[in-house]
């Protein structure tokens, strides 16, 4: 576009300018699709971003649900079971033990009697326990139930039926033997003390535990040990 102005400056001198004025073009339109797919495409990206967040949230529930569970069992071992009944005793242990033939005529070794077992104050008794047996170099295998435990000081009488054997004989027959726990630490004064195990009848086991006699022999632990809590001790 052209345009004349006269400057009065300059004796009306008249100069022209020349003023270009670019029309403004109209955008074209996206056509209604476009920000749709666009839009399609944002969310695409988030979703990997949350299925991530949902996943940490998810593990973060189940770690907490872990710490309650644990928090859950140790307050039950500490306190009883659910239904009220507190603990009046338990025991741990691991020993392993080998004999010469001076003892028992011929060496044996148990290598190890393991067990663990719990006694609530109504009397309910439950654990496990297993054994390998060696006498003359030939391993015989024992394992079960803890059926019957008694808990005096830091002595214990434990025992329980034969569910699993090397040996199919000795399945449905019943096991025995009592521990002593002299204290804790890589070198005690006086080292933990087991007899090996008793095998006979389920009644004679039970007997065993109901009336905790003395030892006829008990022997060091040489490896391993034993631990004794009384609930009544103290």
């Amino acid at each position: 576009m052209t345009v004349t102005m006269t400057s009065p400056d300059r004796g009306g001198v008249a100069f022209v300018l020349f003023v270009s004025i670019r029309a403004r073009q109209p955008q074209a339109r996206c056509p209604l699709w476009e920000p749709q797919e666009e839009m399609s495409n944002d969310r695409s990206a988030q979703m990997p971003r949350l299925r991530r967040t949902v996943a940490a949230v998810a593990a973060a529930l189940m770690m907490m649900g872990g710490a309650l569970t644990a928090t859950a069992s140790a307050q039950a071992a500490a306190h009883g079971r659910a239904d009220g009944s507190p603990v009046a005793g338990q025991v741990e242990g691991r020993t392993s033990v080998l004999l010469g033939p001076s003892v028992f005529g011929v060496t044996v070794q148990q290598d190890p009697l393991a067990y663990q077992a719990t006694r609530q104050a109504d009397g309910k008794v439950r654990g496990h326990w297993r054994y390998r047996y060696f006498e003359a170099g030939q391993e015989t295998t024992y394992s079960g139930p803890v059926t019957c435990l008694t808990v005096r000081g830091n002595r214990a009488w434990i025992g329980g039926p034969i569910t699993a054997s090397s040996d199919p004989t000795q399945v449905g027959m019943g096991a025995w033997w009592q521990v002593a726990d002299n204290g804790s630490g890589r070198h005690p004064v006086v080292p933990d003390q087991t007899t090996f195990a008793g095998i006979g009848t389920l009644a004679q086991t039970q007997a065993y535990c109901d009336n905790a006699p003395a030892p006829h022999f008990i022997f060091d632990v040489q490896l391993g040990g034993v631990r004794v809590s009384d609930a009544g001790r103290g």
